[in-house]
């Protein structure tokens, strides 16, 4: 995985309409609310910010991010997978086919997983 600078770097090249819609206020808004909803401490939202970034410039896969949720925030399956539908109605979906593009693929988030 890319350090934060490196993601950050690359958020930098990304197209504009990729680029001004994830530093947007509504995507921060997004997250902050998803993180309230779910009763996500403070760091766990932080962490889904980076991870939404993360996919965003291709440095991990929608798969990886979900296994990320699961793993590096300790959430349960079926929480990890209500993140991910957010992540992906509330955020990506937006700029899917920019995104696509790139060569980045978000439907992972929301593809049916096979059994836990």
């Amino acid at each position: 995985m890319l350090s934060r600078q490196q993601v950050t770097q690359k958020l930098s090249t990304l197209p504009p309409d990729i680029r001004e819609w994830l530093i947007s206020p509504e995507v921060a808004f997004y997250i902050r609310k998803l993180g309230q909803d779910l009763e996500l401490v403070r760091v766990q939202t932080e962490r889904i910010s980076e991870l939404i970034l993360s996919v965003a410039v291709g440095a991990i896969t929608a798969t990886e991010c979900l296994n990320t949720l699961q793993e590096d925030l300790a959430l349960k399956p079926e929480t990890a997978r209500r993140v991910a539908e957010r992540i992906y109605t509330e955020i990506f979906s937006r700029i899917q086919g920019s995104l696509l593009k790139l060569g980045v693929d978000i439907r992972g988030l929301v593809r049916p997983q096979g059994p836990s």
